[in-house]
């Protein structure tokens, strides 16, 4: 009798056992079933998994920013040709040239105004009459310091003075690059100041129709 107890026992605890094992295995069958998508949200999304606002991240990122080109003179530091980044501000490239000189005026420029390829930016000195812009209200007005130096003169009652000028200064003048503003400022270091603004004849590269487009522009 007491084997018999036993026995049954036994076969109801294995029993149970039995039930459990088959109801977990398919409980985990149930579970992992793939997921049936329709359609149309497979098209949506893909079948990568990439929602649709990662459709902008495609772009190169490594592609570099477009650069403009612009000519810093004055007083600054290193004035020159400075490349840089679209969107860049009169201060950047005030910055990107060293700064400006303890004698530079900055205030008379805006600072904010973003800066255009081939602009020339020039930051006067302090009292310095600041070159006339062809439309003072445009964004390549007056207020950018921009003196292109294609025939506007300098502003009012501000010729430039060829005896204290710097070759910087005197590059603004029309016909005058960098390289003929060199020749007079070195002219002048080498034989004294101009007694005249006629005398600016005798510095090589100057020539009669030159001459003729300065007068009016400096003075002595």
């Amino acid at each position: 009798m007491l084997r018999w107890r036993v026995g049954l026992r036994v076969a109801v605890l294995l029993a149970v056992l039995a039930v459990a094992a088959g109801a977990w295995f398919w409980f985990q069958a149930g579970a992992a079933a793939p997921e049936v998508l329709p359609l149309n949200a497979v098209s949506a999304g893909g079948s990568t998994g990439v929602p649709n606002g990662g459709e902008g991240q495609g772009q190169d990122a490594s592609t570099p920013a477009a650069l403009v080109v612009v000519h810093v003179a004055g007083a600054v530091a290193k004035p020159g040709v400075i490349r840089l980044q679209q969107g860049s501000r009169t201060d950047d490239a005030i910055a990107a040239a060293g700064g400006a000189t303890p004698d530079g005026d900055v205030n008379r420029l805006n600072l904010a105004l973003v800066v255009e390829d081939g602009q020339k930016i020039y930051v006067p000195r302090q009292g310095e009459a600041l070159p006339a812009a062809p439309d003072a209200s445009g964004p390549r007005g007056a207020e950018s310091g921009e003196a292109e130096g294609q025939g506007q003169s300098p502003g009012a009652g501000g010729k430039v003075n060829l005896n204290t000028a710097g070759a910087a200064e005197l590059d603004t003048l029309p016909k005058v690059g960098p390289v003929l503003a060199q020749r007079i400022v070195d002219w002048r270091n080498e034989h004294g100041p101009f007694t005249s603004v006629e005398e600016l004849d005798a510095v090589d590269g100057v020539g009669p129709k030159m001459l003729e487009a300065l007068l009016p522009l400096v003075t002595v």
